[in-house]
């Protein structure tokens, strides 16, 4: 501003521009944002930062000297070429429970189907019917406060794997809930590795997915009674087809988070399918033809085996661990009954009598009982809240037990679980 006293004075007073020759940069543009209030020559300007969720500030930077880590920074505006970059970090807690950085994700803040491979921050709240599928290694951050809620899950076959991170493990720790599974797939059952380093997650199965239920047998076609001639037989119901394998579980470790599952480990066997119906005659004549018979029930799909599991924290509201639990056998069509004769007639052409009821499928087992590594006592296992367990669970023990009892140590790469064998006397 210029402030004059208004005369009869003739003149003219002119503005003038210089091109700005300073120049803000962010390091993440998913970060945030940066802005510089007016510039002129001689006075003080201010830049200013704004993060997202998810992003920590760690201030503004002149090359490789930082300036302040304040959000704001004052300076005072010359003819100089400059650069100011403000810098973004994001912060998640590793599996030993400490705090890391990374300078660079892709950030995801809508809901659609992705492939992921690399690192990503999951942020805000979104709800939709859309698919994560891991493709190689993907590792997945959920921001302080978002909440996540996809109705496709997370899709982790074999030779892929995910790790799930937060930024806390407090009341502030990020969602991720699905009506689906964090692992095998509808149409690709067996899961890959899974890694679960903090979050609240909410899933169906945490591993190998259920088995799909066989398909029930169809009815046999109705038959018709003959007059003096042969009657058609009843249809003979169609068997019902078997249900599916459970699918299997590689690597699954566990070690902070809130985690809610029907099921961590194998996936559930499908139900065989129930056979058709035979179908009966119709009609009163002098050929009555024969009920047709039911089907065969479908055989029960097997459990999947849950692979290798290591808890060594979280609190876990698991409704069953371990391997897959078989599925039902299907039950045998009913039989079709025959048509009735007329009793004034002596013609005995046609069958007379109903047909054989179906047989039920065949028995399946459940999956192989898997070792479960948990990193604590049998006390601190037990108040775990697990309904049903299909596993031996081995409790960890730095040193060799002096007393009997299923555990384990960490070999000397602190990764691969080893089972302790008693020594002999």
């Amino acid at each position: 501003d210029y402030t004059f006293t208004m005369s009869t004075e003739a003149i003219t007073y002119t503005a003038k521009w210089t091109d700005c020759l300073v120049k803000l940069e962010c390091n993440n543009a998913d970060a945030g944002t940066v802005n510089m209030s007016s510039a002129i020559l001689g006075k003080d300007t201010t830049i200013t930062a704004q993060t997202n969720d998810g992003y920590t500030f760690i201030g503004w930077y002149n090359g490789d000297t930082k300036l302040t880590d304040e959000l704001d920074y004052t300076f005072t505006m010359s003819t100089e070429a400059i650069t100011y970059t403000a810098k973004w970090t994001i912060s998640y807690i590793d599996a030993q429970g400490q705090e890391q950085n990374i300078d660079t994700v892709q950030r995801l803040s809508t809901a659609s189907n992705q492939v992921l491979s690399g690192w990503y921050l999951l942020s805000g709240t979104v709800y939709g019917e859309f698919t994560l599928t891991i493709n190689g290694d993907a590792h997945i951050i959920l921001a302080d406060n978002c909440n996540w809620t996809s109705l496709g899950g997370i899709v982790v076959t074999i030779n892929n794997a995910v790790y799930i991170y937060s930024q806390s493990l407090d009341n502030n720790m990020g969602k991720f809930t699905t009506t689906m599974n964090i692992g095998g797939s509808t149409t690709d059952y067996n899961a890959g590795t899974i890694v679960i380093n903090g979050g609240n997650i909410t899933a169906a199965n945490i591993g190998g997915a259920d088995g799909v239920d066989g398909r029930n047998g169809t009815s046999g076609r109705m038959g018709i009674c003959g007059n003096n001639l042969n009657g058609t037989n009843g249809g003979v119901g169609d068997d019902g087809s078997n249900g599916s394998i459970g699918g299997e579980s590689s690597n699954i470790i566990i070690n902070n988070g809130i985690i809610n599952a029907k099921k961590i480990g194998g996936g559930d066997g499908g139900n065989g399918g129930d056979g058709g119906n035979g179908s009966s005659v119709i009609g009163v004549a002098s050929a009555a033809g024969q009920g047709g018979n039911g089907g065969r029930g479908g055989h029960a799909g097997k459990g999947g085996s849950g692979g290798i599991i290591i808890i060594n924290g979280g609190d876990l509201f698991v409704s069953n661990f371990g391997g897959g639990i078989k599925g039902s056998n299907g039950s045998g069509g009913n039989f079709g009954r025959s048509g009735m004769y007329h009793l004034t007639y002596t013609s005995s052409k046609g069958g007379s009598r109903n047909g054989s009821s179906g047989y039920s499928g065949n028995s399946s087992i459940d999956g192989d009982k898997i070792k479960v590594y948990f990193y604590g006592t049998a006390e601190e296992w037990n108040e775990k809240e697990i309904s049903s367990s299909n596993a031996i669970v081995y409790f960890y023990s730095a040193n060799q037990p002096v007393v009997s009892g299923n555990y384990w140590h960490y070999d000397t790469d602190n990764k691969t679980p080893i089972i302790w064998v008693k020594e002999e006397n």
